[in-house]
């Protein structure tokens, strides 16, 4: 349902599209944030933390895709913005 939802409202593009149903589907198969981050990576998604700027924690990430033919960096989106339950603290929680 939440897929449906997020096509409804993914106003971004086609890359940021792709990346968020990535991000979902590999956060749906993994148990664990470190199995997440694995399988993210293995797809060729840059990922990034994103810091507190109070306490130094790692409080979320940002996700970019990099294409496999130049190399080149996507557009960034932030675990704000991709959507219900693949924020940093849901992923952890599991």
């Amino acid at each position: 349902m939440l897929a449906a939802i997020e096509r409804l409202e993914d106003s971004g593009g086609s890359n940021h599209r792709m990346l968020r149903r990535t991000l979902r589907a590999r956060a749906a198969v993994s148990l664990w944030e470190v199995e997440w981050i694995r399988r993210m990576r293995a797809t060729g998604t840059v990922l990034q933390p994103r810091v507190s700027v109070v306490d130094g924690y790692v409080v979320g990430y940002i996700a970019q895709w990099r294409d496999a033919h130049s190399a080149r960096v996507g557009p960034a989106i932030t675990d704000l913005e991709v959507g219900a339950g693949l924020s940093l603290p849901d992923l952890r929680e599991g």
